[in-house]
Order: structure tokens, then C-alpha cells, then sequence
């Protein structure tokens, strides 16, 4: 009887190694709504349609980042660090919304159609015992009467709280059931106390099968065009801030950006852990030059969307 050689077994085992690899890859990344938390099955979403060509009659969702969250636990909570005037200069859960108010405005007065995944106004109280503003978006769009598969998704999680992770796919999942044209997520950066300025990120591929091949490109465009425009309406109004031009990454690490079937991005504004940038956010000067930004941005975007 043959036997098998230890060199052959050793390779053989690399082999098998691989293989299972690369199916547990693709069970995690590809099919991303299918496993891991449990939930209820995402509707099937058609690709986005043709982007308007000017802001004027454009849908734009407005996705400020983060909010008080019931998590797996059942205890509530803000979902970012609260200030503390040290480390953490403004609470992002909070001025992410104030952020929001002061686009929505912007826009709308240039005639796009804003939506947002969260609650922009109301002082009602909510489940959590704060305001509905300051909730998530899982809670916002299960008060709205939206479908289940929406805000309470199936999916793999690499977080270890599943509601966090339903929470993060509401977003874009919000957006395609909307047909918005574009997905602008709003946030605040944390790094080093000296690391400040604007960054971008856009998603190098879509999760969804119905996703346009084309679509990171278009993404990639709106965050080089928002990488410019916003740090130069800063500099205008705030000259003082000596605010440089912004970054933009490509990653698929954020599924705010993976599961949206338009043209989306990550927008961190400024660092909340920078003095500087944290005193800025809490500032109406500051954030209206921020609006007026990504109101320069979308018009220029929406003439041109592959750059």
C-alpha cells in the first residue's frame, strides 16, 4: 500500500487550509445580509436610478453618525465617547445632528430634497428618556413604521453588539429603500490630540449584488470633490482655523458606505479628539461653513459625477 509523503501532507493541509478560508471569506463579505445576527430578511433593492444633473430636485440623505442605542443588553447608551474636555472635545453623537440641521438647511434653500436617517428636531422624549433627536437611526426608523428588514436586518456582524451592527446597515439600507441620489454620512474623527482636518471615505466595491460596477467610481469622485470644497468654505469663513484641504481613502471597512447602492461616503469633518477641531464643532460659524461646502460639492458633483 502507497503511502502518502510528509511534504505531500503538509501542502495538502495548506491547500484544505486555504479553500476553507477563502468560503468563510465569501460567507462573511459577499453575502454580507445572510449571516452572522439574527434578524429579519433585507428586502431585495434595484439599482439606483440615473443621477439628476443638477442639486436642484436631487434626493439627498443625510446620515448623522451614530446616537443613543439599546444594545444588546438592554441598556442605552450614546454609541461614541461622551466629552470630557481632555481628551474628547464634543460628543459626535450629538454634533453629527447639529451638523445635519445646518446642511439640511443649506440645501434645501438650493431646491434639493433632503432626508435623513435620524431624527433632526424633535424634542418628544423617547424610549431612551432623552430626546428623539438624539436617538439612532435603528430606533428612528422603527418609530416611522418602516420595514423590519430595514432597521432590524439579518447579517454578520464584526462587532460584538448585533443591534450596533443593524444599526450601521440601517443607514444605507434606509437610503436605497428611499432612492436617494447620493448618501453623505456625517461624522467626527478621533485619532492623536494633534491630528486634525477633514478626511473621506468611500467604499473600492459594493456588498450588494445590485449594486452598478461603476458605483466606486462615482463615490470615489464625490469624495475627492467634498475633500476640496469643504476645508476651502472653511478657510473663507474661517480663515483663523488655517484648515487644510482634505483626504480621501477608499476602504470596504464601513458598511455605511458597502451596502448603499448610490454614490456614498464617509464625511469626518474634524477630529472631536483635537482642541482645536472639538471647539470648532460646537460652533454655528463653523458648521454652516461646512454646509455651504457640501452645498459647493453636490453642485459640482451632480455637473460632473465622474470627475
Amino acid at each position: 500500500m502507497s503511502r502518502v509523503k510528509p511534504g505531500w501532507m503538509v501542502l495538502l493541509l495548506i491547500l484544505l487550509g486555504l479553500v476553507a478560508g477563502l468560503w468563510f471569506s465569501r460567507k462573511i463579505f459577499e453575502p454580507a445580509l445572510e449571516y452572522g445576527c439574527a434578524g429579519t430578511s433585507t428586502p431585495n433593492f434595484t439599482a439606483s436610478r440615473s443621477l439628476p444633473k443638477t442639486l436642484r430636485g436631487a434626493r439627498v440623505m443625510l446620515n448623522p453618525g451614530h446616537g443613543i442605542i439599546l444594545t444588546d443588553k438592554n441598556t442605552w447608551g450614546f454609541q461614541r465617547p461622551k466629552a470630557n474636555g481632555f481628551s474628547v472635545f464634543v460628543l459626535e453623537d450629538d454634533s453629527n445632528i447639529r451638523l445635519a440641521r445646518s446642511i439640511k438647511q443649506v440645501l434645501e434653500a438650493a431646491g434639493a430634497t433632503v432626508l435623513s436617517t435620524r431624527e433632526l428636531s424633535s424634542q418628544k422624549i423617547g424610549a431612551s428618556g432623552e430626546p428623539l433627536w438624539r436617538e439612532a437611526t435603528r430606533h428612528h426608523l422603527s418609530r416611522l413604521g418602516v420595514e423590519k428588514g430595514i432597521w432590524n436586518s439579518r447579517g454578520f456582524s464584526l462587532r460584538s453588539d448585533c443591534r450596533a451592527a443593524q444599526d450601521i446597515r440601517a443607514r444605507p439600507l434606509y437610503a436605497n429603500l428611499q432612492k436617494a441620489d447620493v448618501l453623505l454620512s456625517l461624522h467626527s474623527n478621533a485619532g492623536n490630540p494633534l491630528a486634525r482636518g477633514t478626511q473621506v471615505f468611500y467604499a473600492t466595491r459594493g456588498f450588494l449584488r445590485a449594486a452598478n460596477p461603476k458605483l466606486p467610481l462615482k463615490s470615489q469622485c464625490l469624495a475627492k470633490t467634498l475633500a476640496l470644497a469643504v476645508p476651502k468654505a472653511i478657510r473663507l469663513e474661517r480663515p483663523d482655523l488655517a484648515w487644510s484641504n482634505g483626504s480621501t481613502t477608499g476602504s470596504n471597512q464601513y458598511g455605511e458606505n458597502g451596502f448603499a447602492l448610490m454614490p456614498s461616503v464617509i464625511l469626518e469633518v474634524a477630529f472631536h479628539t483635537n482642541a482645536i477641531d472639538g471647539r470648532a464643532l460646537r460652533q454655528e460659524t463653523f458648521r454652516a461653513a461646512v454646509a455651504r461646502g457640501v452645498k459647493n460639492a453636490l453642485v459640482q458633483f451632480f455637473d460632473l459625477p465622474d470627475c
